[in-house]
């Protein structure tokens, strides 16, 4: 996902850019070809002004004076991206580059939520196994063991609950299942 929104922020930022060249670039053909296009006209007037020319030729030169201010106005009504485009897509970009922050900051809060729930897990995990162990040994204790007094058993170790007793829980398990080997062979 946070690809997907660097994707859309690089990519929108890069057409921004493609954009404004092409804006630019336009822009200073437009100013080219209208600078060129009033030099034309210009010359045009004083010809027309200084030479005495028949009627047919005046039509002529002034048909052609009409197409060019068409030109003209034409190229100044073209259809180019212009700075209020430009902006929008710049405010476009900036909400991305919002929601994908946004989004970020919500992932790493879900991963830390995760870690801590996995570990949650492992905790009870390991308790059910304690719990488990101690189970075992009380059954076994209640159906056969008679202890040495003195000596540490399950009831013992179902009353209080640490990393000492979880030991002995083991310890005890493993006495009980050699105790249960040698009463049965």
């Amino acid at each position: 996902m946070d690809n997907a929104m660097h994707y859309y922020g690089v990519t929108a930022k890069s057409q921004v850019q493609v954009l404004k060249k092409k804006l630019n670039i336009k822009t200073q053909q437009h100013v080219e070809q209208i600078v060129s296009l009033r030099e034309r006209v210009s010359k045009l007037q004083e010809e027309e002004i200084k030479a005495v020319l028949p009627d047919h030729d005046a039509d002529k030169m002034m048909k052609r004076l009409r197409d060019l201010e068409s030109e003209i106005n034409e190229i100044r009504d073209s259809k180019f991206p212009t700075r209020s485009d430009i902006l929008r897509i710049w405010n476009w970009v900036e909400t991305l580059r919002e929601d994908g922050d946004r989004l970020r900051s919500e992932n790493e809060e879900l991963k830390k939520e995760i870690e801590q729930l996995q570990g949650d897990r492992c905790t009870d995990l390991e308790q059910l196994v304690y719990l488990r162990w101690i189970n075992a040994c009380l059954r076994y204790e209640l159906r056969t063991y008679k202890p040495p007094p003195g000596k540490t058993v399950a009831r013992d170790l179902s009353t209080m609950l640490s990393p000492d007793s979880e030991e002995k829980a083991k310890q005890l398990i493993l006495e009980y299942m050699i105790q249960r080997r040698k009463l049965s062979s």
